[in-house]
């Protein structure tokens, strides 16, 4: 901690993230109710004026954390600083925070309390509940029930009874949740980076070091994070020991992490890809990661035996996901409520490519005289979309064993979030931090680099025109794009290339 700390590139992200986590202090990210009202010197925050001035702290904070997260990329001619000590110093000022970038966390506590007080909250909204707890959630979902698992909402819960059943330090106490996942990964991600041959500090530089991480999971308190993190030591655990032990733990824990959020489940045929491949040595133990085939291999070449080899160790992996799954439900008494809330994500607005063609094309339609034609446009945009994603993940599917339970899992939970109907930015980290281990290429680098970009771009102007400061959303944006054009990964200002390579590390040093 102390090795990282000398560097000055992370105190630099360290003072950017306090900033982040002061600038939170305003009425765009606190309930009514609020820790802030009740100090005298701390309420001029709540005031137009103060809260113009926090805005300005927290995108200013995001930029300089952004900037942060690209000096430290590891390089060949400079040593980057301790990966995991830096990215706990970077976590740190956000804590404590109120939630970032989301007001999710304050919908969690309450659903926590219902759970607390014996009401399902697969069966009522939020809305059911009187009291502070209420008043913190968005009114859009006061009314709407919970799409997530049963685990989620027994943690919840406990997190609830741990505060003392105070609605503002139970919003906060959600992060726990988040912080969890984020030691899964900072367990996991560098001891499969070994695994397949990538450099550790590489791979939590790009995927747990990234700016969207520590915005979205550690600032915004997702219970992504814990789903992730879940699902990234489920990975782990299928490299590890004896193949069918391995399949049998790792399929419970891929349950664990759907009790926590549905995407996970897309990890089962990963982790069972990877004990299978483990128990075919000439499969180069599920090690290959390459989302393409080899010039002249047809995609479905060879897909028949892979479907062989798969069979009995899905057939296992399906009946132990089952059956942890079941009793996962069983046992916090919430029953399978969550199926028909699964639509609720998508009735809220978010950065999705398809919603946003689909509203091109309506007002395209619209300009012409065909206003009607509209909700036809979007409805099979919509349902092309699913199609789409249906077919990559069945053609991914179909050469598992031959790209590798790794880019299986990364590239298809990246196809699910941004082919949805709405995509939040962190449904983007349900896939990233496991992008390094898929084997990155050049140009895939270049499309991460922008990928990152474009959605911290996006949570910048959307904390901005939230604010009422669209101006000062758009310079911060304008500002951003300079910033990350002058930092191309693959080579630096010399040309000294610096891509992903194989190099002899010591763990301690991650």
């Amino acid at each position: 901690m102390l090795t990282a700390w000398r560097d000055g590139r992370v105190r630099w992200g360290f003072l950017a993230s306090l900033l982040m986590a002061l600038g939170a202090h305003t009425p765009l990210f606190l309930p009514r109710i609020n820790p802030v009202e009740r100090v005298a010197w701390l309420r001029w925050l709540l005031s137009p004026e103060g809260s113009l001035g926090a805005t300005v702290v927290l995108l200013a904070g995001t930029i300089g954390l952004a900037t942060a997260w690209l000096r430290v990329r590891p390089r060949s001619d400079r040593p980057a600083p301790p990966m995991r000590a830096t990215i706990v110093w970077w976590s740190l000022p956000m804590v404590l925070a109120p939630p970032l970038y989301s007001h999710d966390a304050y919908s969690y506590a309450a659903v926590g309390w219902m759970h607390r007080i014996g009401l399902n909250p697969y069966e009522m909204g939020p809305g059911a509940v009187s009291g502070y707890f209420r008043q913190q959630v968005d009114p859009f979902w006061l009314l709407t029930p919970t799409p997530y698992g049963p685990l989620a909402l027994e943690v919840q819960r406990w997190l609830v009874v741990l505060v003392g059943e105070r609605p503002y330090p139970a919003a906060v106490a959600m992060r726990l949740m988040a912080l969890a996942g984020m030691a899964l990964l900072l367990w996991a991600i560098p001891r499969l980076a070994r695994w397949v041959g990538v450099r550790g500090d590489v791979a939590l530089w790009w995927g747990v070091a990234n700016p969207l991480t520590l915005m979205h999971f550690v600032g915004g308190a997702h219970n992504d994070a814990l789903m992730v993190g879940l699902l990234a030591f489920a990975l782990w655990v299928s490299t590890r020991g004896h193949p069918w032990w391995s399949l049998v733990l790792a399929s419970a824990l891929i349950a664990a992490a759907t009790a926590v959020k549905q995407p996970a489940a897309v990890g089962l045929l990963g982790t069972t890809a990877l004990c299978t491949a483990r128990m075919h040595p000439h499969l180069l133990g599920g090690r290959r990661s390459s989302l393409l085939p080899t010039p002249g291999e047809a995609w479905l070449s060879k897909a028949w035996p892979d479907v062989k080899r798969l069979f009995v160790p899905s057939v296992v992996a399906a009946v132990v996901f089952a059956a942890s799954f079941a009793a996962i439900t069983w046992a916090t008494g919430l029953g399978y409520g969550w199926i028909p809330a699964l639509s609720v994500p998508g009735m809220a607005a978010g950065l999705s490519p398809i919603s946003l063609i689909g509203g091109l094309l309506a007002s395209v339609a619209t300009a012409l005289g065909l206003p009607d034609a509209g909700p036809v446009v979007k409805g099979v945009l919509k349902y092309a979309a699913t199609a789409v994603t249906a077919c990559i993940v069945l053609l991914a599917s179909l050469r598992v064993l031959r790209i590798g339970g790794l880019a299986f899992t990364a590239w298809t939970l990246l196809a699910v979030a941004l082919l949805g109907q709405t995509v939040h930015p962190w449904y983007v980290l349900w896939g990233l931090p496991l992008l390094p281990l898929a084997g990155m290429r050049p140009e895939v680098e270049r499309v991460t680099l922008w990928l990152t970009y474009a959605v911290v771009a996006y949570s910048l102007f959307d904390t901005g025109a939230r604010a009422g400061q669209v101006v000062i959303g758009l310079a911060c944006v304008v500002v951003l794009f300079f910033i990350f054009r002058g930092r191309q990964p693959g080579q630096d200002a010399r040309g000294v290339d610096h891509r992903l390579d194989l190099v002899e590390e010591d763990p301690e040093a991650l």
